[in-house]
């Protein structure tokens, strides 16, 4: 087995051994370590968690989607755009574990319908309360893919509006 978890009882502090053959592995592994610790600190401060492996993402997605029926304009197509980008998490993480991307999301649209909210996606497939994730943490990066949608919209809009000068050789 490749993956190994170490469990520290009773202490005040820690030191974590790292090595690499490149310094960009070094960083890497030290980024790892920061995040995991950060996501332990957030999960010590406000113990609510969600389902992982996408189904929270999966589950906002369908009722977004429910929702963007209720527009006849355009917000259809926004909303039915966003909740798409939602569903790129559970596709990524079945990317990741070498499965069959289609047959996964068509097994995580079908189950979401049925009402099961907590099925995510693992390396069994998809499955319920695949792990569980801090509240905090997932809404901090729901929060984040809206602002970053934002901007690029706004920039986009921008673009567009401005008139470009164009310049002709005489």
């Amino acid at each position: 087995e490749l993956e190994k978890t170490v469990t520290i009882k009773g202490c005040q502090a820690a030191t974590f051994l790292l090595r690499g053959s490149i310094p960009q592995e070094i960083d890497k592994l030290e980024t790892a370590i920061k995040n995991s610790l950060t996501v332990l600190k957030i999960a010590a401060e406000d113990n609510r968690t969600l389902p992982g492996g996408g189904a929270i993402e999966a589950h906002i997605a369908h009722e977004l989607k429910s929702y963007a029926k209720t527009f006849a304009c355009r917000e259809q197509i926004a909303i039915e755009a966003y909740a798409n980008a939602l569903l790129e998490i559970p596709k990524a993480l079945a990317e990741n574990y070498g499965l069959n991307t289609t047959d996964i999301m068509l097994e995580l649209k079908r189950r979401q319908a049925d009402g099961e909210f907590y099925c995510g996606v693992s390396q069994q497939g998809c499955i319920d309360w695949v792990c569980a994730e801090p509240l905090k943490a997932t809404r901090s990066l729901l929060r984040r893919a809206y602002e970053v949608s934002s901007l690029m919209l706004r920039i986009d809009s921008l673009l567009i509006s401005k008139e470009i000068p164009k310049f002709h050789k005489k």
